[in-house]
């Protein structure tokens, strides 16, 4: 249960069987309260104890946190096959760690049939002195085995909480099958410690990692999610999310409202700062079997884990505008021949599966030896199209434009009109983009649209935004 009270000084709060009400991270007049007579998880809702806290004079508004899911990206089960045995070729300046030959995404030398040097070109980060001193990268996840022969020097412990079980020693829960070895794979990728004689090496072997766990319980909150994304922000640079909705292929969702403030707040607060902001959300799909290596459970070592380990690259020098600048395109390609390929309006190359490429860590710290930081970021709201004013276009083709309806509008067609098959609308948004404003924008770098429809049948609609350079 959330209440919205109207007493910011007060750092707790407390009501009859409600007992004390912690606030919420980042919020000076946003309450958690646990009814004593309630479970903690129901099926059916708590509509009487909600109206009673409403009813408090000291209450601007109350709600119940109700659960959802989130799936965690790339686990594997315990048992997997073995792998076929590589062979590596190693420099005088390879970690030493048992583990490394399997790390292709490190060094990819064409071991296991691959493609020579499709890897993130990190010992070209490590020869600049780059290994995520600190740095501090927060696991959120199903928690993390801090004791870890390859992990607990470099574990911040300051850092770390369990949000799970409401106390500061984040370790995973036991389970026969070891389901809860999600996070500390995770970690094994960032930082797990060099030449140490274990598993493998991190991609920043010298940063700090912090363990949230938040991800080991039937069902997430949006409290949950909003307290893990906000915590201790003067202490962590980068936090890693590598889970999500359910990926399914029918599954829309997205952060919940409080969720989507600590986001707000995190980009609004750090943005401007060298560290970056939390990310905008969890991982999406991500690229299921692939063979990685990196830290198990109770000690051990694993060769099954499937993570992006873009969180580790960041370590090494956190710039977003560096990532999209230096990636590259390198040998990748879609088999199904679905996307291809193409060049947006700055020149840079772009494909729908890949993004702009391969992260390229050694790049990116080559070209933030000189870089200059860019401007605090702007955000200027270029209209909202809320009644269709929809004219006859070239082609037989509707086209909209923002604003209210005018005297030359198609006439015949209701605000809320149906789209045929085959048809196209076309909605053209003209902004100044608030000029002579303290918001104006002089570069754009992210749009984003909100846009509400009834379909029946969603792969039957297609959306497409179109920029100012015709990148489509």
């Amino acid at each position: 249960m959330e209440a919205l009270s109207p007493c910011p000084f007060r750092s707790r709060l407390r009501w009859p069987d409600w007992g004390a009400g912690d606030p919420v991270v980042g919020s000076t007049d946003e309450f958690h309260f646990v009814h004593n007579a309630i479970p903690h998880a129901r099926t059916k809702r708590s509509i009487l104890h909600t109206r009673k806290l409403k009813a408090d004079p000291q209450v601007h508004s109350a709600f119940q946190q109700l659960g959802f899911r989130r799936v965690k990206r790339g686990y594997k089960p315990l048992k997997v096959e073995n792998l076929v045995p590589l062979q590596s070729i190693q420099s005088d300046r390879d970690p030493t760690d048992p583990y490394f030959e399997y790390q292709w995404y490190l060094k990819n030398t064409g071991q296991n049939g691959g493609k020579p040097r499709l890897d993130l070109n990190v010992e070209a980060a490590w020869a600049q002195g780059f290994t995520g001193r600190n740095v501090t990268t927060a696991i959120m996840d199903d928690g993390i085995d801090y004791m870890h022969p390859d992990l607990r020097h470099n574990y911040n412990a300051r850092a770390s909480w369990d949000f799970s079980s409401n106390d500061p020693y984040p370790y995973p829960r036991y389970t026969d099958d070891w389901f809860n070895s999600h996070g500390t794979r995770c970690a094994g990728e960032v930082s797990a410690a060099r030449d140490n004689g274990v598993c493998g090496v991190g991609i920043a072997y010298d940063s700090l990692v912090a363990g949230i766990r938040m991800l080991d319980q039937p069902y997430m909150t949006d409290l949950i999610e909003a307290n893990s994304m906000g915590h201790e922000p003067n202490l962590i640079h980068i936090y890693s999310a590598s889970w999500g909705p359910t990926d399914d292929g029918k599954t829309v969702d997205g952060p919940r409202n409080a969720t989507m403030k600590a986001i707000v707040r995190g980009v609004n607060e750090t943005g401007a700062l060298t560290p970056p902001p939390p990310p905008p959300f969890p991982q999406g799909r991500n690229g299921l079997g692939n063979i990685y290596a990196t830290t198990d459970l109770y000690g051990k070592c694993t060769k099954t884990h499937s993570e992006p380990p873009a969180a580790g690259c960041r370590s090494l020098r956190p710039k977003p505008h560096l990532t999209v600048l230096t990636s590259k395109r390198n040998s990748l390609f879609d088999a199904k021949h679905r996307y291809d390929w193409h060049m947006n309006g700055v020149g840079l190359e772009f494909n729908h599966l890949f993004g702009f490429g391969v992260l390229d860590a050694g790049a990116m710290v080559a070209l933030a030896r000189d870089w200059v930081t860019v401007p605090p970021r702007y955000h200027c709201q270029a209209g909202i199209y809320q009644t269709p004013r929809l004219v006859a276009g070239p082609g037989g083709r509707f086209v909209g434009s923002s604003g209210p309806p005018r005297p030359n509008s198609l006439p015949g067609l209701p605000p809320n009109r149906k789209i045929s098959v085959n048809e196209t609308i076309e909605i053209k948004i003209e902004t100044d983009a608030c000029a002579w404003s303290d918001t104006e924008v002089n570069y754009l770098e992210h749009v984003q649209a909100v846009i509400t429809l009834n379909a029946s049948r969603r792969g039957d609609v297609e959306l497409f935004i179109v920029s100012p350079m015709d990148t489509k």
